[in-house]
């Protein structure tokens, strides 16, 4: 490796020796080259509950297909209202596949599906299986703010050291900063670590790499290249991550007992939310979110997701079918789905362990997130037809795909609508057949949120863990007016963000991708006149719709989505106001933070330096 001569640590002098592993990235133009679907078994069992989930999804976006139609035929179909129709249904679907997904955690809450389909595989003859103390913990971090990642360090050495561990963890503090105060408080925070835990159950490592290439991933590839060779397991952690020694225990003993898992991911929630945003992010994650967590491990079975930090990994298997080709964004989602083409399982565990991440403190900074995000799942175009490839791990990507391509649709569908404010369509748009359409499409929307506070406010622990009855309900309320508030906005922007991502595409091709922007703005920190370039489109139609709504030219209906974006500015400076500074923090959104996350100041690394993940 290369030294970095004005790096107090330079290079590699606080690594151990090198243990070298083959490990290079996946060519997806060739066959996986894989031994074997390992995780069949387990796929055949969950084949019956897919079909079920798809097929009746697919039934019910028809019916709204055929609802909408109906709804349009009082004015005369033409070839545009069928076109229009064909876009609704294939968009509704997704909806509707979340609304099943929900109902189907729901049915499952007191179950751990995910244990009693692995138990379902069949005994391994040996090969394969995890020793028991080669463990390492992947920090990767880019010019972050050194004392909140240290602060979370050190609660996890600690409790990795208190469990009476039986294996020995390695923890890797991998460095990209290229600024030379973060550098200098890297070294010193080092130093702390290693002096201050002695011979526990953590040893602590450093690197700095001089050429920061393919930024995370090209990061824990270097590490996997060089020390692989010695660890079975690794656990990729994010500079906002925090795991307790049991959560990280659970994961690895998942690897341990099924040697067909190639990739164990924890189900991670919000901890030190104190902004509108953050706040409203942490109690659907923990209401509604694990609903649609348990859900998904149900029918996806050993084809999850990955989503690249917070996760126990089999090296071997990584190192062998996991690495992503040079250039990918969102790298996690291609190493999930290249180890699944091999024949690798990736399992997501539901269950609420103490796996934590923090969330961007306001809306700015969860558009420009949610911008790379973009970008990277647009990239994953190219493999949706690769070959060898399951047909659920296809839909994974495709799934990341759409939920950004469904906006500008969603938009188009919109503006469509907008036009049968006149004449006929007027009249049939307040029919009883319009209502029972729109009310169809809310509920597919809002089912979810309701169901996980209808689970909280009838279970009696969770119930006192979100600040009792009347904080239940008035979070759960709270929560719908938030959605419905912001969900225009993101509409717009995420359609931006598709356009300046084809864009971008066109100007540099899918495999140069641009250089991650710092997130260190807040909507209270970008001032009035920087939100109101941001958000003057929003803000331009919304007045646009107010006007017509005025003169009689668009129907009421649209009046929601004129309120949003009329006042998306003050709305987007509401989003960072921070709570714990009003007496909305005790009864509002309240969400339960164990004592390990308690032991950390909430600092939102998130906006604090270049993230480096996808």
């Amino acid at each position: 490796m290369t030294s970095n001569p004005i790096h107090p640590l330079a290079g590699d002098a606080l690594m151990p020796p090198e243990r070298p592993i083959r490990a290079e990235p996946v060519d997806f133009v060739v066959p996986a080259g894989g031994t074997g679907n390992f995780c069949q078994a387990i796929d055949k069992e969950v084949f019956s509950l897919r079909a079920i989930v798809f097929g009746t999804g697919s039934l019910v976006a028809l019916s709204l297909g055929v609802g909408h139609l109906a709804w349009l035929d009082a004015d005369g179909l033409s070839l545009t209202d069928t076109l229009l129709t064909a876009l609704v249904s294939a968009t509704l679907f997704w909806s509707v596949l979340s609304l099943l997904t929900a109902i189907l955690g729901f049915r499952s809450k007191h179950e751990t599906q995910v244990r009693l389909l692995m138990k379902r595989v069949p005994e391994p003859d040996g090969s394969g299986l995890v020793s028991s103390r080669s463990v390492a913990l992947l920090v990767p971090i880019r010019n972050e703010p050194v004392a909140s990642v240290e602060e979370r360090l050190v609660v996890m050495i600690a409790d990795l050291d208190s469990a009476a561990q039986t294996r020995q963890f390695d923890l890797f503090v991998l460095s990209d900063s290229d600024q030379f105060s973060n550098l200098v408080d890297e070294a010193a925070m080092v130093a702390r670590l290693r002096g201050g835990f002695g011979a526990g159950a953590v040893s602590v490592y450093y690197r700095h790499r001089a050429e920061q290439t393919d930024f995370k991933a090209g990061n824990i590839r270097d590490w996997v290249e060089c020390w692989g060779g010695a660890y079975e397991i690794m656990v990729p952690l994010d500079a906002d991550s925090l795991m307790s020694a049991e959560a990280i225990t659970t994961l690895c003993d998942t690897l341990l007992d099924y040697p067909s898992i190639a990739i164990a991911q924890s189900w991670p929630q919000i901890s030190g939310a104190q902004t509108v945003a953050a706040r409203a992010e942490a109690f659907g994650s923990f209401v509604y979110g694990s609903l649609l967590a348990r859900g998904y491990a149900r029918w996806a079975g050993a084809t999850a997701n990955y989503w690249g930090h917070n996760a126990a990994i089999r090296v071997s298997a990584f190192a062998s079918h996991g690495i992503a080709p040079s250039g990918f964004l969102s790298h996690d989602s291609v190493e999930a789905f290249a180890l699944r083409r091999a024949g690798w399982g990736t399992m997501l565990i539901p269950e609420r362990l103490e796996s934590y991440e923090e969330a961007p403190r306001d809306l700015s900074g969860f558009l420009d997130r949610d911008a790379r995000w973009c970008l990277g799942n647009l990239q994953h175009a190219r493999l949706i037809g690769v070959s060898g490839a399951p047909l659920l791990a296809r839909f994974n990507l495709l799934h990341g795909l759409v939920s950004y391509i469904a906006a500008p649709v969603w938009l188009a569908i919109f503006a469509a609508w907008l036009t049968l404010g006149s004449g006929q369509a007027a009249t049939a748009l307040h029919a009883l057949g319009g209502l029972v359409l729109l009310a169809g499409v809310y509920l597919c929307l809002l089912a979810p949120k309701l169901m996980g506070v209808g689970l909280a406010f009838a279970d009696p622990v969770l119930r006192s863990a979100l600040g009792g009855a009347r904080s239940v309900v008035l979070g759960g309320l709270f929560d719908v007016f938030h959605s419905l508030a912001y969900a225009p906005i993101w509409m717009v922007q995420r359609s931006g963000m598709v356009v300046a991502s084809l864009v971008h595409f066109m100007r540099r091709g899918s495999g140069h991708p641009p250089i991650w922007r710092s997130q260190r703005g807040s909507s209270h920190g970008l001032g009035w006149q920087a939100l109101a370039r941001r958000h003057g489109l929003e803000t331009f139609f919304g007045l646009s719709l107010v006007a017509g709504m005025a003169t009689g030219d668009i129907s009421l209906w649209a009046l929601p989505v004129a309120f949003s974006w009329s006042l998306a500015v003050p709305l987007a400076w509401l989003s960072a106001v921070d709570l714990s500074k009003t007496r909305l923090w005790h009864w509002l959104w309240q969400v339960p933070q164990p004592a390990l996350g308690e032991m950390v100041r909430p600092t939102s690394v998130c906006e604090g330096g270049s993230s480096l993940s996808s």
